[in-house]
C-alpha cells in the first residue's frame, strides 16, 4: 500500500474509533469525513459509507481485544468483576472486566459481554468460563485471586452462589461485594413496608415511564 493511501486509511480508522469511543451512531461518519475535508485533510476519495465504517471499526475492536488478552496473560494474578445487563430485547447478558497489573500499574479493561442461557448460578458461571476461554485465557483458574460482583444471592450465596462454587475449586479466592449494591439492598430492607418504600417506588415508576 502506498504511503498516501495508508495515511488516508489511518484517518478513516481514527474517525471510526472516535465515533465508537464516544458512543455515537455510525450515521455520523459521513458528516465527520466531510468536516475533515473542509479542514483540508486529504480524504477526497474516501469511502463515506457508514456500513464500511462499521466494518473497519470492528477490526479495531478485535485488535484492541487482542491487546487486552495479551495484557491479562502477561499478568501472574487477575481479578474478575462481573455484572448483569439487559439489551433492548431484555435478553440477559453478563459483562466482564478483568483487573491485572501491567508493569506494576493496575488496570481493569473491559473484557467482553456474553449472552447467558439462564440467570441461574450454573448459567452465569458457564457464561463467565466460556467468555474467558473465548478471549484466549484458558488457564484463568490458575491466575484468579479475586472475584467482584453485586450482593445478590446468585453471586454471593453462602451455599450455592457463584463465589462459593468458585472458591470450592480455588480456596485462595477473595470475594468483594459491590458496596453501592449492598447499600441499596440494606436501604430496601430498611424501608420495606413503610411509607418511604411506597414513595420511592412511585418516584421510580414516574421517572422511568416519563
Amino acid at each position: 500500500m502506498q504511503k498516501t493511501a495508508f495515511c488516508k486509511m489511518v484517518k478513516r480508522f481514527d474517525i471510526g474509533y472516535h465515533i465508537a469511543k464516544h458512543e455515537k451512531p455510525f450515521a455520523y461518519y459521513p458528516s465527520l469525513v466531510n468536516l475533515e475535508k473542509r479542514h483540508g485533510v486529504g480524504l477526497e476519495d474516501a469511502n463515506i459509507n457508514p456500513k464500511q465504517a462499521r466494518v473497519f471499526t470492528q477490526y479495531l475492536a478485535e485488535q484492541i481485544q487482542l491487546e487486552v488478552s495479551k495484557q491479562v496473560l502477561a499478568s501472574r494474578y487477575i481479578r474478575v468483576l462481573v455484572d448483569g445487563s439487559t439489551d433492548r430485547s431484555t435478553a440477559e447478558k453478563e459483562v466482564l472486566y478483568v483487573k491485572s497489573l501491567h508493569k506494576g500499574v493496575p488496570r481493569m479493561p473491559f473484557l467482553g459481554i456474553e449472552d447467558t442461557e439462564s440467570t441461574t448460578v450454573d448459567g452465569i458461571l458457564h457464561c463467565i468460563r466460556s467468555l474467558l476461554i473465548s478471549k484466549g485465557i484458558p488457564n484463568w483458574t490458575d491466575r484468579l485471586v479475586g472475584f467482584g460482583a453485586d450482593g445478590a444471592s446468585v453471586t454471593f450465596g453462602c451455599r450455592q452462589g457463584i463465589y462459593t462454587k468458585l472458591k470450592n475449586d480455588m480456596p485462595w479466592l477473595m470475594g468483594i461485594h459491590c458496596l453501592a449494591h449492598r447499600l441499596e439492598l440494606a436501604c430496601k430492607n430498611a424501608f420495606q413496608g413503610t411509607y418511604f418504600n411506597q414513595e420511592i417506588d412511585g418516584f421510580l415508576s414516574f421517572y422511568t415511564s416519563f
